[in-house]
């Protein structure tokens, strides 16, 4: 089977589905390799990851250490639906994008601690106070871009501007409300605080509690 269509995902999902009713998939037993599948249907391990993303958010499939990816139930019909996959698929981006940024935000404390100047922890801080009295959120995006150029590391920086289309999704679904707002940029300004104080431990802790928090805001 070629397959030739521009949501090659959803595609990879039909044939998935299709293979379950012919009994050829059975439930409790291993998919075959990213490898195999990918030679079946000729498409490239990106787009099954893709497929696999969607249908692992369900618990139609499940991701074993050592064993692969194991079928758990059918597929339910909705799922073959073009904007269902689409919305399940920018979910699991939003997931994976806040869990490469946490890591990648964690480990740029230490920098930011040692190489941040006063002046721009003081630029950082008036951005932060001026969203909180203006109620204009739409520059706290860039509180990370600021803090990721403030290592002096043109590589920590370009991560996040490559990124910054998704990162401004996060941040519209982020501030629901005034009161989600409200609590994003406190935790922004606690970062910065500790940030202030050259403190690498509590500047960790607050990325950490951060990213926990905006989470749970997203419902993630």
């Amino acid at each position: 089977m070629i397959i030739q269509h521009q949501r090659l995902y959803e595609q990879v999902i039909s044939y998935i589905q299709e293979n379950i009713e012919k009994d050829i998939f059975k439930i409790g037993e291993r998919l075959p390799t990213e490898r195999n599948l990918a030679e079946q249907l000729n498409v490239s391990r990106g787009t099954l990851r893709d497929a696999f993303r969607v249908l692992e958010s369900r618990g139609i499939i499940e991701t074993r250490p050592g064993a692969g990816r194991i079928l758990m139930k059918p597929i339910d019909s909705s799922v073959s639906v073009g904007e269902n996959i689409l919305v399940e698929l920018k979910k699991s981006e939003i997931i994976d994008l806040l869990e490469a940024r946490e890591l990648l935000e964690v480990g740029m404390c230490a920098l930011v601690c040692a190489r941040i100047t006063d002046e721009e922890i003081q630029e950082i801080e008036d951005l932060l106070l001026r969203q909180k009295d203006d109620d204009d959120f739409s520059s706290s995006t860039y509180f990370h871009l600021a803090l990721a150029a403030a290592c002096n590391n043109n590589v920590l920086e370009n991560f996040i501007k490559l990124n910054m289309q998704l990162i401004k999704e996060v941040r519209d679904q982020n501030f629901t409300n005034k009161i989600h707002q409200t609590h994003a940029v406190k935790e922004h300004l606690e970062l910065l605080n500790a940030i202030k104080e050259r403190d690498v431990l509590k500047s960790e802790q607050a990325v950490r509690r951060h990213f926990k928090n905006m989470r749970k805001r997203l419902h993630l």
